[in-house]
């Protein structure tokens, strides 16, 4: 009864208008949320049609990460981490990955010397500290 003498007045019109407002709110934030989702299934979708051929192959088992502007689209492993025991990939597989680095570590300070980014002779401590060298 207090309701309808409100609504009657037009106090009631405001609070009708705050629900709607709030729910269409609510609305887009709910089909933002599912275009960004509908976006990362695609991703996934396209990246694991990708990779296939090359599990299939055994030429491929890791785990993959892709972010764009600091937002993770796909995190996720493929492949066997332990083929004796059946063990998948996922994206909390922790690698071994040992010296393997050190190939690529060495071949990007190779190209970073070529474009004069660098000097084989420089110190690590020149790049450290605002390039104060330090004993």
């Amino acid at each position: 009864m207090r309701i309808a003498r409100s609504f009657k007045r037009g106090k009631g019109l405001f609070f009708i208008f705050f629900l709607s407002f709030n729910f269409a709110l609510i609305s887009a934030d709910q089909k933002s949320e599912f275009k960004k989702d509908r976006e990362a299934r695609d991703i996934e979708t396209k990246v694991d049609e990708y990779i296939k051929p090359y599990i299939d192959a055994g030429g491929f088992s890791g785990a993959i990460l892709m972010a764009k502007a600091g937002k993770v689209l796909l995190s996720k492993g493929y492949g066997m981490a332990n083929y004796e025991l059946g063990v998948l990939n996922t994206s909390k597989t922790k690698f071994q990955i040992a010296s393997i680095s050190k190939t690529f570590t060495a071949a990007a300070i190779l190209i970073l010397e070529e474009r004069g980014k660098l000097k084989l002779t420089d110190t690590l401590s020149s790049f450290q500290h605002g390039g104060q060298e330090y004993p």
